[in-house]
């Protein structure tokens, strides 16, 4: 629980952020890969790998345990970096004028934190608190 005050706008901004952090840190592909081995669907009751999803899944289950862990965590830094790079365009936008953001019908501040979004999301993905608001 933090122990500073914020506005209602820094506090819709930090579930902003988080939302994001939650989002990166949801990689199903690389869950799939340390639980089966491979990223394609395992569900019986879907409609059977086509040709390419076949390809994958032998080529992942071809390699051993430890190289799969590599490819895992390969997946889950390249959605991560994805997150990362939505939020500074995002930023940019928002920072040259394009763009307002509301949640909720609340507009969110512009950097009321340790700065641009992507920089927010980066701290809070390496399990910061949020700091007082700027």
């Amino acid at each position: 629980m933090s122990q500073y005050v914020y506005s209602e706008g820094g506090i819709r901004y930090q579930q902003f952020i988080d939302e994001f952090v939650d989002l990166a840190q949801g990689d199903v592909n690389a869950v799939r890969i340390r639980v089966s081995g491979h990223a394609e669907r395992t569900n019986e009751e879907d409609l059977p790998l086509e040709e390419e999803e076949i390809k994958r899944k032998n080529l992942l289950l071809s390699l051993n345990a430890a190289d799969r862990a590599v490819i895992a965590t390969m997946f889950k830094e390249c959605r991560t970096r994805a997150v990362h790079d939505v939020l500074a365009h995002l930023q940019y936008k928002y920072t040259s004028g394009g763009l307002e953001l509301f949640v909720d019908g609340v507009q969110l501040p512009r950097d009321p934190f340790w700065g641009e979004m992507h920089v927010n999301f980066v701290y809070r993905l390496d399990g910061e608190e949020w700091p007082p608001e700027a």
